[in-house]
């Protein structure tokens, strides 16, 4: 089975609903971001609404993330870290998603001054 790879050039970074919404454009099935987030229990947290749009001459999908919850939880990385080491996914996805919050929880500590474990 051949493998799709796309190469992303983000060197000011990129909006997650704007990347979803490419991305969903693309031919991702959705089922690829509901799958991993129902996994820790967070299927009844959100619903993504995609819907097609132009702006300026342009076509593409907009993806608007609807928060179920009423006042969701912050997570502080120390309770949300066990939570994605027990998800139920291959191993690859489980490491490379701790790798990326744990550089984001060191970067945001080092911002506010405080330890990783207490980012949220």
């Amino acid at each position: 089975m051949a493998a799709n790879w796309a190469y992303l050039d983000l060197p000011t970074g990129v909006a997650g609903d704007m990347l979803l919404a490419a991305l969903l454009d693309l031919g991702v099935p959705e089922r690829v971001i509901d799958e991993p987030l129902a996994a820790l229990g967070l299927q009844s947290s959100y619903r993504l609404n995609c819907s097609s749009g132009s702006s300026a001459g342009l076509r593409g999908q907009q993806l608007v993330v609807e928060l179920l919850e009423a006042s969701p939880p912050h997570r502080h990385w120390a309770d949300l870290k066990p939570q994605l080491q027990g998800a139920a996914w291959p191993q690859p996805l489980k490491t490379k998603v701790l790798e990326v919050f744990q550089l984001l929880a060191d970067a945001e500590a080092h911002v506010h001054g405080v330890a990783a474990e207490q980012v949220h």
